[in-house]
């Protein structure tokens, strides 16, 4: 491989070695040729042996094995990187998904290399060949781009500075996706590999790309603008950039920049969506969005949103600096979200075990700040057994307080005496606050005393000589037995 001088003479020996006898046998090469040109070669690329993908595939990776050499020739020979990237982009076009793989793999490795020596000829060639052959692989291979394979070259050839950068965004993306539910998507994939070269190189995010998706993604959750699936992709957006760029956002007043489809709307309709927050952080408005989605009608965007704070909440939680207001400030909207919803069994029962899951993780959520209205909802509306597994997560939360603890209290000891179906689900969570707070806590203490006297009424004749059912009678001494029982191990 070392003899090799030109580009020409690399393509064609590396092909020759592991495909020329077999593509001489079949007649895609004359039998006297040592190899094939350029222009062959990228049609092979695409579309196989007469259709079959076995040698293009170990060609790709003989050349992998062998990039250094080619990144060599493009180095010192110019005028070889836009036809060696010409040729590799041709296997983004195979139907086989093992051929795109290698393509993309090599292509990464040219286009990471070319950022330090040829950064303008990348950029040139990813806007006129380079991101439609992509798009088409990740249209035609979902399989791949899901687990990360495709995306990786886009970082390299965009990022000639924030200018470039924001151009991709508003111009060259849309241009190439067509839709804003494409776009959505793409962007999604790719925001993490840009974030993560942005930490790489210690270089600060492009604000003005941050606010241009932030206000896109504002665009698309407008009543009637999208189909459902869409604003649902749009919130994922905002939830990423949030995630990504906490301090940035938190630091961006809103804005309205120029959206690129018809869909998103006009410049004066963006500034109105952004809630003429002239004065509105970016982050306030998405978690704006965020809670307001969480009372749309489509479950689907519902449950899109809960989740996207609940792992928002999962990323700020116990952090310092603006991290700790944004945490405050979702672990109430998640909160309100519980409360509006509680009539809907489907998402209070998913809000509480997401919620539950978030108290085990973070000691320093303020749980006692939803105890009061939710129990208040629960005595209203009514409970189900799923309820008291989140209050046994509430009780243990080392952040209840014991005033919080008293309410908590009152409401289990009350149901546990009362509901012959839940009172023993009630009594569970009941005895874990009896333990944590009653050796500490007089209230805790002068509740019992109050709450003991009561239940022990209720064993005793009404007025008309009427005796308790035997159900309700073994509630109360079940409750009882169990509250002495262990009030006598502390």
């Amino acid at each position: 491989m070392e003899h090799c001088s030109t580009l020409e003479d690399f393509v064609a020996v590396t092909f020759d070695q592991q495909c020329g006898p077999a593509a001489r046998a079949a007649g895609v090469v004359a039998a006297p040729s040592p190899g094939i040109t350029l222009d062959h070669g990228g049609k092979l690329l695409s579309t196989g042996l007469r259709g079959d993908f076995e040698l293009i595939v170990r060609w790709l990776k003989f050349i992998y094995a062998h990039r250094r050499q080619l990144l060599q020739l493009c180095e010192t020979q110019r005028e070889a990187t836009l036809p060696a990237l010409g040729l590799l982009s041709h296997s983004l076009a195979a139907p086989c998904a093992d051929a795109v793989l290698w393509g993309a793999r090599l292509l990464t490795h040219v286009a990471t290399r070319l950022t330090v020596v040829q950064p303008q000829m990348l950029a040139d060639w990813f806007d006129a060949q380079g991101l439609a052959a992509l798009v088409g692989a990740w249209r035609t291979h979902p399989d791949l781009h899901a687990i990360g394979s495709l995306l990786p070259l886009v970082p390299p050839c965009i990022d000639l500075g924030p200018e470039s950068r924001l151009l991709f965004f508003t111009s060259t993306l849309p241009s190439a996706l067509g839709d804003t539910t494409a776009y959505l998507s793409f962007t999604l994939e790719v925001m993490p590999l840009l974030h993560a070269a942005d930490v790489e190189r210690e270089e600060p995010a492009c604000d003005k790309t941050l606010l241009y998706l932030v206000q896109l993604g504002l665009a698309a959750l407008r009543e009637g603008s999208e189909v459902a699936s869409t604003r649902s992709l749009a919130l994922e957006l905002l939830a990423q950039l949030w995630s990504l760029y906490p301090e940035d956002l938190e630091a961006l007043p809103m804005a309205a920049p120029r959206q690129p489809f018809e869909a998103a709307g006009t410049e004066g309709e963006g500034e109105a969506e952004a809630g003429g927050a002239s004065g509105s952080t970016s982050a306030a408005v998405i978690l704006r969005a965020l809670r307001d989605a969480t009372r749309r009608a489509e479950m689907d965007v519902q449950v899109t949103a809960l989740t996207a704070m609940v792992q928002l909440f999962d990323g700020f939680a116990d952090k310092e600096g603006a991290d700790v207001v944004a945490s405050s400030a979702l672990f109430r909207a998640l909160g309100f979200a519980l409360l509006e919803n509680y009539h809907d069994v489907a998402l209070r029962v998913f809000l509480q075990r997401s919620l539950s899951q978030l108290l085990a993780r973070h000691p320093s959520a303020a749980v006692g700040s939803l105890l009061r209205p939710l129990l208040k909802q629960a005595a209203n509306h009514g409970y189900s057994n799923v309820d008291f597994d989140f209050y046994l997560s509430v009780a243990a939360h080392e952040g209840l307080e014991s005033t919080h603890a008293v309410q908590l209290l009152q409401f289990l000891a009350d149901v546990s005496v009362r509901d012959a179906l839940l009172g023993r689900a009630a009594s569970v969570p009941l005895l874990v606050v009896v333990d944590r707070f009653l050796r500490h806590e007089p209230l805790i203490l002068d509740y019992l005393e109050v709450f003991t006297e009561r239940a022990l009424a209720r064993l005793l004749p009404e007025a008309g000589g009427k005796e308790a059912s035997p159900v309700a009678a073994t509630l109360v001494l079940e409750t009882l037995a169990k509250l002495l029982r262990v009030s006598r191990s502390q």
